[in-house]
């Protein structure tokens, strides 16, 4: 695995307001870039979750590695309480099996004040299966082939020029999808569903709203046993 890592530090004086009883934003942040180069070797699927940022996963053919862009952002009181927040982040890669699992996590016990996001941006083959999970956050898909699942608790997805079977879901955030898929699932808790499948000439699945609209688009014809 090559790494290389570059670290400019951005010093931002916030509006710290208390809205709606959520946190407020720290007054200082500081920024941090970082590359893998992951070889493929054998494996068939990536999985990437982050708990605050968006994932970006991108087809590529005959791709021989699996590059990854991690933008990470750390916000404290101070400017040096902002570059503790960001050295107690940790992204890490993992192999489990057939898949290569990015992510991260606190290295200490956080302070309540400390906030981060990790942006994932990740190229990898089109052929491989592909899982995506953000709690605060978009996911973006394009130009893949493999089976996706795609998860989000408050942010938006979008997929495009896909062809593998999607099971995309999110909680606070709507769908919007194009593609050739032979199955897919779309379910929205709280956001509306665009959905253009005329590329497909027979698909079954479900597209499932709980408060929010739907637009689909079929081909001409199409045999399906969409519910």
């Amino acid at each position: 695995m090559l790494v290389s890592t570059r670290r400019s530090v951005l010093v931002v004086a916030s509006l710290a307001l208390l809205v709606g009883g959520c946190l407020r934003p720290p007054p200082f942040w500081t920024e941090d870039h970082q590359e893998m180069i992951l070889p493929v070797g054998d494996l068939h699927s990536v999985r990437v979750d982050t708990h605050n940022g968006y994932v970006h996963l991108i087809g590529e053919e005959n791709a021989e590695n699996i590059h990854v862009l991690v933008k990470k952002a750390a916000g404290g009181r101070t400017p040096k309480d902002a570059k503790a927040c960001m050295d107690a982040v940790k992204v890490f890669a993992e192999q489990a099996g057939t898949t290569q699992k990015l992510g991260w996590k606190w290295k200490v016990v956080r302070p309540l004040h400390w906030q981060a996001r990790v942006d994932f941006e990740v190229r990898l083959p089109k052929s491989f299966a592909s899982t995506a999970s953000a709690r605060n956050g978009e996911v973006h898909l394009e130009n893949l082939e493999g089976k996706t699942r795609l998860v989000t608790h408050n942010g938006s997805v979008t997929a495009e020029d896909f062809t593998g079977d999607a099971d995309v879901e999110t909680y606070n955030g709507w769908i919007d999808v194009k593609g050739r898929p032979d199955h897919i699932r779309l379910v929205t808790h709280n956001g509306w569903i665009k959905a253009d499948l005329r590329g497909s000439g027979s698909i079954g699945g479900s597209i499932i709203t709980h408060n929010g609209g739907i637009e689909l688009a079929l081909g001409e014809g199409v045999d399906t046993i969409l519910d």
